[in-house]
């Protein structure tokens, strides 16, 4: 038997319950599978009764029959009135409580109940404030890793790392930007080819981690500069494209979702970037649905998110003003987000020594209200900023 439906809030249900009709001769098995719509993996709870002793053992369907063939079981005997009705109380218990979403996550496992646990009333977040090296891809990785081991050894369970930090964004002197051939580049910007540093998505960054996320437990945003080589469905005439994009990698040790920046910032992305072509990107956590962003979307990215209703905005950075950024950080974004009702998560560059610009340092981490839970308190160098905030 299956039930489909709408739940509860942003939630979808399907319950299969087999053992109810017919028999196989084995035992049943009762599942409750509940996804937060927009969510790529359910919140599976499997409910596996004791082995009956009597010949009319109601048996299991084969997953996604749901007991087809009318008045017969799935081996096409007749229905018998199998399964206790403290069977059916307990099934009924589980599916009031997934309905009020308290089921997190749950998993199948020899027919136990796995991680079937209320979803906690706070998380630990990290914004990662740290300097890069343009094209130092390997050193920028070990750097960016330690610092993510730092992050999860304190409990930050979502990190969020700067702007295009695997690759570099910009040389720390803002001299050198990547400039592909033929493409219009500012007069203030030395030339570098990208070629030979970016990398595709998935690739050798993203798999690394992901694995460093499953190792963690954690979830760990992974930004870099994007190589995709022509597409086949185009005969490849397109030749090779590079996106400013960010990617989330989950505690399971795969990517959850893949971010290519919608509205790249002209003054220096104008020489190598082609603007987003993925649209935004949500996905569910057991904390709350998040969303991705890089730096200048944030001018109109939020009224995208608007009707996805995210939790958080993971929002790496490498900000560029005419003065130290506080008037925008503690005041202007704040005013921006706070009209939105979300958290957000925002790990700005910084770099190694002083420098004749400014808006590096600042990382801040906003509440739903717009107001500043936690900021960086350097310039220099690398810094963690936490925050424990509430869930959804």
């Amino acid at each position: 038997m299956c039930w489909r439906g709408r739940g509860l809030g942003r939630y979808d249900f399907m319950l299969t319950y087999s053992w109810l009709f017919g028999g196989c001769g084995r035992p049943g098995v009762g599942r409750w599978v509940v996804r937060r719509r927009g969510a790529q993996n359910p919140w599976a709870i499997r409910v596996e009764p004791s082995p009956r002793p009597s010949p009319g053992v109601p048996g299991e369907g084969e997953e996604g029959e749901c007991g087809a063939g009318g008045a017969e079981g799935c081996c096409g005997r007749p229905m018998t009135a199998g399964g206790s009705m403290r069977q059916m109380v307990r099934v009924i218990g589980w599916v009031l409580v997934a309905m009020g979403g308290a089921v997190a996550r749950g998993e199948e496992a020899g027919g136990r109940v796995e991680r079937a646990t209320t979803r906690p009333g706070s998380v630990k977040v990290a914004a990662v404030q740290c300097s890069s090296g343009m094209g130092e891809v390997k050193r920028n990785r070990e750097k960016l890793t330690g610092l993510v081991e730092e992050a999860a050894k304190n409990g930050a369970k979502i990190i969020v790392l700067p702007e295009a930090a695997i690759t570099g964004y910009l040389s720390q002197d803002l001299r050198t930007n990547w400039h592909l051939e033929g493409w219009a580049i500012e007069r203030a910007f030395l030339g570098k080819d990208p070629a030979g540093f970016a990398e595709a998505v998935p690739g050798e960054s993203t798999e690394h981690f992901c694995r460093v996320a499953k190792r963690l437990g954690v979830y760990i945003t992974v930004p870099l500069v994007e190589m995709e080589e022509g597409r086949a469905e185009d005969g490849g005439k397109k030749g090779r494209r590079y996106f400013n994009t960010v990617c989330l990698a989950g505690p399971e040790g795969r990517l959850v979702a893949h971010y290519r920046k919608l509205t790249p910032w002209p003054h220096p992305e104008k020489s190598w970037a082609t603007p987003g072509d993925r649209g935004v990107q949500v996905y569910d956590t057991e904390y709350g649905r998040v969303g991705l962003a890089i730096c200048y979307d944030i001018h109109t990215i939020l009224e995208k998110y608007e009707a996805h209703h995210i939790w958080a905005l993971l929002y790496p950075i490498a900000w560029v003003d005419r003065n130290h950024p506080a008037e925008w950080f503690w005041h202007r974004l704040p005013e921006r987000v706070g009209k939105f009702g979300h958290y957000v998560i925002g790990a700005n560059w910084s770099v190694d020594e002083r420098q004749e610009w400014f808006g590096y340092g600042f990382s801040t981490i906003l509440g739903p209200d717009g107001k500043v839970i936690a900021t960086a308190k350097s310039l220099y160098g690398s810094e963690i900023v936490y925050a424990t905030i509430q869930t959804q």
